[in-house]
């Protein structure tokens, strides 16, 4: 007989590399499929946790409370994704959601303080798409969205009744300033394929790179907008109390 069936079960074996660490594991292809299989439901779980804690972080960011522990949590929860065996098509979509999702987190956690009208510091020290662990679309995509988060918080801020009038111009200078520089510098690449940029395989405009820019600009218009107006509103306030 030529115990095909024994030889090709001796065959049967695969090197499971970890898709970020590298590190092989031998094992054979019935336990590989059903660890792929355990590990993409524990994709999901891990992926609503880490947005969960991004969540928690934004709100902490918000009332002045320690971030400590939410960072902590936030980077054990992107190693235990990182230490999943996925098909490689899975690992890189829920690489790509979760890390875009971290990379905001931390980009709105470093720039949240420069809306603060008396804030002159020094920008802090930003981490590249290497150093955060990320693909550098999740990381482009990521720096994208922060902006766009930090426009809500911004306007959440706006509605503190103990602001002044010139404070409230100074804090959307702020802002529109910081839009304009992460638009300038994430609109380099808008020439750039969709298939190689995009953070995402979906279709429709929206969910692609040129997507996140034009929400941006968006966000901008009407920001510049809104300054005119009240730039309008100070000088008009000017002439008539006599300071022209």
């Amino acid at each position: 007989m030529l115990n095909l069936k024994d030889a090709l079960q001796g065959l049967a074996n695969t090197i499971i590399r970890d898709h970020r660490s590298g590190k092989p594991v031998v094992v054979s292809l019935a336990e590989a499929f059903e660890r792929s299989r355990r590990d993409i439901g524990a994709s999901y779980q891990i992926g609503n946790e880490l947005r969960e804690e991004v969540k928690k972080g934004l709100v902490a960011l918000k009332n002045g409370e320690d971030l400590t522990d939410i960072i902590l949590k936030i980077q054990e929860l992107w190693t235990r994704l990182g230490d999943l065996n996925l098909p490689k098509d899975l690992a890189w979509r829920f690489d790509a959601e979760n890390g875009q999702e971290m990379v905001e987190f931390l980009f709105v956690m470093k720039l949240y303080q420069f809306l603060d009208h008396n804030n002159n510091g020094d920008l802090p020290q930003l981490l590249s798409a290497e150093e955060i662990g990320v693909t550098p679309q999740a990381w482009l995509t990521g720096i994208g969205d922060a902006i766009t988060e930090l426009g809500k918080m911004h306007i959440d801020a706006l509605t503190d009744e103990n602001l002044e009038f010139r404070e409230v111009i100074s804090r959307r200078r702020r802002y529109l300033n910081m839009a304009r520089e992460i638009y300038d510098f994430l609109n380099q690449y808008e020439s750039c394929y969709a298939q190689v940029i995009d953070n995402n395989r979906f279709r429709g405009f929206g969910n692609g790179f040129r997507g996140l820019l034009f929400r941006i600009s968006r966000v901008i218009e009407s920001e510049t907008h809104d300054l005119a107006l009240l730039i309008d509103v100070m000088k008009a306030s000017d002439h008539h109390s006599g300071k022209d």
